[in-house]
């Protein structure tokens, strides 16, 4: 299960509203990203929206920035929370494609190619052949 975020969750539904918010609590920033799983989570959100919680997006001040590479809940450090006006690299916004195949990943090298990011990228990988010769006899 990947780490939730933000963008990617319902901020109407009451077990979505605050899921995000439990990435990389204070205190614990090395560790994973969630103390607990996030079918947890959900519940503690349900009952923070049901105490009266609600999310505004105006009053945001921080955001969460996923750690890079694997998106796990149990991976990796936690993540890092910064001012909401700060500028992500691409490091940060880079997506993870450890996770694809091969023949995905070239896909993908088509594609930025096609767009003009990349140039003169081979059709395929060359095989690796040995070659076997004899010495005159």
């Amino acid at each position: 299960m990947s780490i939730p975020l933000q963008q990617d969750l319902n901020m109407n539904d009451p077990e979505e509203m605050f899921l995000w918010m439990f990435n990389a609590l204070p205190g614990m920033e090395e560790q994973a990203p969630m103390l607990v799983p996030p079918q947890i989570a959900r519940k503690w959100s349900k009952r923070l929206y049901e105490a009266g919680a609600r999310f505004h997006a105006d009053e945001q001040t921080i955001k969460y920035v996923p750690p890079a590479g694997q998106q796990h809940w149990l991976s990796g450090t936690g993540g890092r929370w910064v001012p909401i006006e700060e500028e992500l690299g691409a490091e940060d916004t880079t997506p993870d494609i450890s996770h694809l195949s091969l023949a995905e990943k070239r896909e993908l090298v088509k594609r930025l190619e096609a767009e003009g990011h990349i140039h003169n990228v081979p059709e395929e990988e060359p095989l690796d052949v040995a070659e076997v010769t004899t010495n005159g006899d």
